[in-house]
């Protein structure tokens, strides 16, 4: 998808959404709730090993420019973190493919991540990799 087939950077995205793929070797996926006061939770799995799936949430604060969406994640697994070190702040520039997907691009890792809005009662289905 070419970049002109993205609307302009004018979207909402509080909501939830979901999305999955491999960072670090992982087979990790993600619903990310983005509250309207700026915070947000993200639950995560890592279905590296089918047999053994690892979950665990973040939280923190988020923001958006209209083009850059920054997350500063301050908790991890309900432990605080240093979020003085830099693992834990994120950058995403945001395109919008329409009103219920969006395409985030990692700044650190290179990835584009493919987001889908969900409900609040969605959650995380079988990974791809597993076969289930």
């Amino acid at each position: 998808t070419t970049a002109a087939a993205f609307a302009a950077p004018s979207g909402d995205i509080t909501g939830n959404w979901y999305m999955e793929g491999v960072e670090h070797g992982q087979a990790v996926q993600f619903v990310i709730q983005n509250s309207s006061d700026g915070t947000f939770v993200k639950y995560i799995r890592d279905s590296t090993v089918c047999e053994k799936p690892i979950s665990w949430s973040e939280k923190g604060r988020w923001k958006f420019d209209g083009k850059t969406m920054t997350e500063f994640t301050e908790n991890v697994g309900g432990d605080a973190v240093d979020t003085t070190l830099p693992e834990y702040t994120d950058a995403f520039t945001v395109q919008f493919v329409d009103a219920n997907n969006i395409a985030l691009y990692d700044v650190k890792t290179k990835i584009t991540w493919t987001d889908k809005r969900v409900s609040d009662k969605f959650s995380l289905p079988p990974a791809n990799n597993c076969g289930l």
